[in-house]
């Protein structure tokens, strides 16, 4: 299928609209960079999936890359094709080293005798460098994940021998040029594993979800620490580097759930170079299953993240194939106090996933997810969603064939005795704001009128509510609010 963009309108799923004709291809979005304050970038690959491999390759085999380039507005401007000959490739890392575009990712020979790294490069005016493999031949290894050092050196991470009895961890380093510099089979650790690159220290962390292994720039060992918050926290998928003392790990865990609550938080931890935690914050979601899909900020103290709300990871079908309606949830708070300024569901009739975010030079974030209509296509294709929001909670890319389009700020959040909803509703619209608790039960309802509607709810008790604002027949938002 192809690319969607979407707004907030009646319904979450009515708001996509097509970016190309329809076709058999499922299409995904891997990540993405703001180039210039006017231009984006978007890996997607796209392909036809097939679950009768090794569960290592669904995804890949059958499939290769793109580059989506987008305006500020996230109009598609250019799609420039990724792919190499007798290869499946899928992209994954994007980022920009001394004025060169570089792609990172998993490339397998269509006759999976092989795998190796991917890698591309473009100049900032996105003319096409090279792009080819890295790797030994004869072998398997498989891509993970990439950091640049103080040199300007790209340093992958990756497993050899693809998940076989002797599978060990691997250092390439390479630069710009693709040219390798260094080859290291590293025979004293295993697994999937994150790589950071701490300027403090001049240390390569490696990380997965139960510790991190400390290396030298020469790639030795120096020691292995478990992670303070193993026992609460699970399947780590985002690093983000904060400042040159400290990076924040993003995953799923227990936060303050009760003997009556059952659920996975989307969380992350704030650790300095030497893995001791600085802070911590997470999405509550009462009696959830969540997937953390994304951790970004940029130069104010706003950090943005969010995830799929409600996901059956124990289902038939993989994640974003399941028959059920999964939505997306992000959540804006300050990153020095945890103060949360919003957070917001979105939802509607499909499998939403998210895949990733960033956030722009000026403060938006940029939500990177897929859509899958399971109740109208047997086939498992999904289309990718793009949508823009800004600080203040609200969508600010549009489709201007469409007119207007609600959009609803739901503040302060957390709050203690007023609740203010700021909109845009048309004037042929009559809706109501409605608050519940963890039960289900209505514990404020009120139309909205003007621009703006304020409601008492100094009487309700400290907890987490769920808000919905609706015109009785169909939702417009729905979102979690805190009384505190």
């Amino acid at each position: 299928m192809g690319l969607l963009l979407f707004n907030i309108t009646l319904s979450f799923a009515q708001s996509i609209r097509s970016f190309k004709i329809h076709s058999p291809e499922d299409e995904t979005v891997e990540a993405g960079l703001e180039l210039q304050p006017n231009k984006y970038l978007f890996l997607t690959r796209h392909g036809v999936f097939s679950d009768t491999l090794n569960m290592s390759w669904w995804g890949i085999y059958g499939y290769n890359s793109r580059l989506y380039v987008s305006d500020s507005n996230l109009s598609i401007e250019d799609s420039i094709d990724l792919s190499i000959p007798n290869y499946y490739t899928v992209a994954y890392k994007i980022q920009v080293i001394r004025d060169t575009v570089i792609i990172l990712g998993r490339a397998i020979k269509t006759d999976l005798s092989e795998e190796h790294i991917f890698f591309s490069s473009f100049t900032k005016e996105l003319a096409p460098i090279q792009t080819g493999i890295l790797g030994t031949q004869g072998n398997h290894e498989l891509f993970f994940d990439a950091d640049t050092n103080s040199k300007g050196e790209i340093v992958i991470t990756a497993i050899s021998d693809n998940f076989a009895s002797n599978h060990h961890n691997l250092f390439i380093v390479t630069n710009n040029k693709k040219e390798l510099i260094s080859y290291i089979d590293d025979s004293t650790s295993s697994g999937y594993v994150r790589i950071h690159y701490s300027i403090a220290s001049n240390t390569y962390h490696l990380i997965n979800a139960q510790s991190v292994s400390f290396y030298d720039t020469n790639f030795c060992k120096l020691k292995e620490k478990e992670l303070p918050f193993m026992n609460q926290f699970f399947n780590q998928f985002y690093v983000l580097p904060v400042n040159s003392y400290s990076y924040a790990l993003q995953g799923i865990g227990f936060f303050k759930r009760t003997n009556r609550e059952s659920g996975l938080d989307i969380s992350y931890y704030l650790v300095d170079t030497g893995l001791s935690v600085i802070d911590s914050n997470y999405i509550y979601l009462p009696d959830s299953l969540d997937n953390a899909g994304g951790l970004d900020f940029k130069t104010t103290d706003s950090i943005f993240m969010g995830g799929t709300h409600n996901t059956n990871w124990s289902g038939s079908f993989p994640p974003q194939f399941e028959h059920e309606n999964h939505s997306l949830v992000l959540q804006c708070s300050n990153l020095y106090t945890n103060d949360i300024y919003w957070t917001t569901i979105f939802a509607g009739d499909g499998n939403f996933m998210m895949k990733n975010l960033f956030v722009t030079s000026n403060n938006q974030c940029i939500v990177m997810a897929t859509y899958y209509d399971w109740q109208a296509n047997p086939i498992q294709e999904r289309d990718i969603v793009l949508f823009k929001i800004n600080d203040s909670g609200m969508v600010t890319s549009s489709d201007s064939n469409n007119g207007q389009k609600p959009d609803f700020l739901v503040y302060p959040n957390p709050g203690k005795k007023i609740i203010h909803i700021k909109h845009n509703t048309p004037s042929n619209v009559t809706c109501y704001f409605r608050l519940e608790d963890i039960k289900g039960i209505v514990v404020a309802e009120q139309k909205l009128n003007g621009i703006l509607t304020t409601i008492d709810i100094h009487f309700l008790p400290k907890g987490a509510y769920t808000y919905t604002v609706s015109d009785n027949c169909k939702r417009f938002a729905r979102g979690v609010w805190i009384k505190k």
